[in-house]
């Protein structure tokens, strides 16, 4: 039911479109406590419709407590949205449509409640516009490291005491008579996702024009130190692909397979093991300019395996890998850091499922995609390229001040679906997912949450469209802002989540525009009556794109 401040006193409802029942019954709830990690790209999640982050025969860890979240279902199976580099479709195919009864002549109401109805909007607009600022401020910051990070001329004069790539002793190579192209874990990530194959395995597409071929091999016993992967020197793209093993042992292992174009080309190129304080790993160099050869060029593949189940001692993953693609498999039930953070440029990233406390991945001209897990910080940074992933937010303890998740983009539409998870049954736990991107459109969704779950939610983009669809369990503040289109509120037929029959209220404080093209909107959500404070808040901005909240 919508409740127009601005309109009449009597309630309109809104035409409403049948959302199915949830995935999880009120007897379920108890039944099936909400794992602490969500699944993995295996599940094939990101090509169905919503459901609980768990599946049968999961070995995840689950909390013994009694807080299920409300996952909200759907009788269509989810389709992603379309292939990145294609224009947007029309607005009315990417978002749901929504219909606007006349209104009557509204009756004449009392100045003090106009003036009230009033003074929440501006106060609503001053806190989308300082959102919009700090959000500015929040997502350069974070653009500005990981850039510092990737680009080219930091990494060659990367300073870690005691390494030296360039007069490393490093490692014996076998060369191959007839080099081999082994498979890509890229190849098949396209026929899940509405992305193209060429898109993922963009530096790998002259792999065969390489003649000549080598392996190697390195192992490293692991510490409690950062586990890294660094790349240095011109010439040099590659592709990592990290997964597990099941060896009795605490060792790291890294196979090296290298193709090059000159044979003289693999004299100078060095894969060493880096030890210094707090990192350990592996890292490879070439020159930045090989005098006596004419410009070789060096592919490299890294198979780095990790022994599964081994947690505690991997305190962090960080790679510093330019032009290299990465993908990482399944890990989320075998191994978990402290913190990851994934440095590349024009080169993909995707995981099939990753955890850690901190996780941070950049790259550049290239989509991120895949399961991402994260009980503190996560960001997920790239440009000119999508952002599709899945979500994991774990509120990880009743100490926690919350999780929170940064996506940001250029160029690039970015679909996320984010899980908000609290094994722990903290009371009111705390999340916060900004998106923001330009020239393309943003979807975030939210089919899992707890019931007080307090979230913060935040679609930002420039010429697209932008929608953010909430959990039922939701109730909050909204504000919807965009020019020369439409701000809409949209409700789904949502059941009241805790099973007490409420009805679901939308209060519109304001709409400003014509009857036929509100391009702003602020107001509350609740189930029954309207309370004073609930804690979550919802912003959709967009300029010359359709902005819409579904409830």
């Amino acid at each position: 039911m919508i409740i127009t401040e601005d309109g009449p006193t009597s309630p309109l409802k809104t035409p409403t479109t049948s959302q199915g029942q949830s995935s999880i019954s009120d007897d379920e709830s108890d039944s099936l406590p909400p794992p602490s990690y969500y699944g993995s790209m295996s599940d094939r999640m990101l090509s169905s419709g919503p459901r609980p982050p768990w599946s049968s025969g999961s070995s995840a860890p689950y909390s013994t407590r009694s807080s299920a979240p409300y996952s909200s279902g759907s009788s269509a199976p989810w389709t992603p949205p379309p292939s990145w580099q294609h224009a947007l479709h029309t607005s009315s195919e990417q978002l749901p449509t929504h219909y606007t009864p006349d209104h009557p002549p509204s009756p004449t109401k009392p100045d003090d409640y106009g003036k009230r109805a009033t003074r929440r909007f501006w106060r609503s607009l001053g806190a989308a516009v300082l959102i919009w600022i700090l959000l500015s401020i929040l997502v350069d910051s974070l653009i500005a490291i990981l850039r510092s990070r990737s680009h080219g001329s930091w990494q060659d004069h990367v300073i870690l005491p005691g390494i030296d790539l360039e007069r490393c002793s490093g490692i014996e190579w076998k060369t191959v008579e007839r080099p081999t192209y082994p498979y890509s874990p890229f190849s098949d990530i396209h026929a899940t996702l509405n992305i193209t194959s060429e898109d993922y395995t963009a530096s790998d597409l002259h792999v065969a024009d390489y003649s000549y071929e080598a392996t190697g091999s390195l192992d490293l016993d692991l510490t409690d130190e950062t586990l890294m992967l660094l790349a240095q020197g011109s010439h040099q793209s590659g592709r990592l692909h990290v997964t597990t093993h099941t060896k009795s042992n605490r060792r790291a292992y890294a196979i090296v397979t290298v193709k090059y174009t000159s044979a003289a080309a693999l004299a100078q190129m060095h894969l060493c093991k880096l030890s210094s304080k707090g990192v350990q790993g592996f890292g490879i160099h070439t020159p930045d300019s090989f005098p006596r050869l004419n410009r070789p060029e060096i592919f490299i593949d890294i198979k780095l395996s990790l022994p599964a189940g081994y947690i505690s001692r991997i305190a962090g993953l960080q790679t510093i890998l330019p032009n290299y693609s990465q993908y990482i498999a399944d890990l989320g039930k075998d191994v978990r850091f402290q913190h990851v953070a994934l440095n590349s440029t024009l080169g993909p990233v995707h995981a099939e499922a990753l955890v850690a406390d901190t996780l941070i991945v950049g790259t550049s001209n290239a989509p991120i995609t895949g399961v991402f897990n994260a009980t503190k910080d996560l960001g997920l940074i790239t440009s000119n390229a999508p952002i599709e992933v899945e979500l994991g937010l774990t509120h990880a303890d009743k100490s926690s001040e919350g999780t929170s998740a940064v996506l940001h983009s250029s160029n690039g539409y970015i679909t996320a679906r984010s899980h908000l998870l609290n094994p722990s049954s903290s009371k009111e736990p705390h999340y916060s997912v900004v998106a923001t991107t330009t020239n393309k459109y943003v979807n975030l969704f939210f089919p899992t949450s707890p019931l007080d779950a307090l979230l913060s939610a935040h679609a930002v983009t420039s010429n697209g469209a932008a929608q953010v669809s909430v959990n039922p369990a939701f109730e909050g503040d909204f504000m919807l802002h965009t020019s020369n289109s439409r701000a809409v509120v949209d409700e789904s037929g949502a059941e009241d989540p805790t099973g007490r029959g409420r009805e679901r209220t939308v209060w519109v404080d304001h709409a400003k525009g014509g009857r036929s093209l509100d391009s702003e909107s602020a107001g509350t959500v609740t189930w029954g009556d309207r309370r004073k404070r609930t804690g979550s808040e919802v912003t959709v901005v967009s300029s010359n794109g359709r902005v819409a909240l579904v409830v």
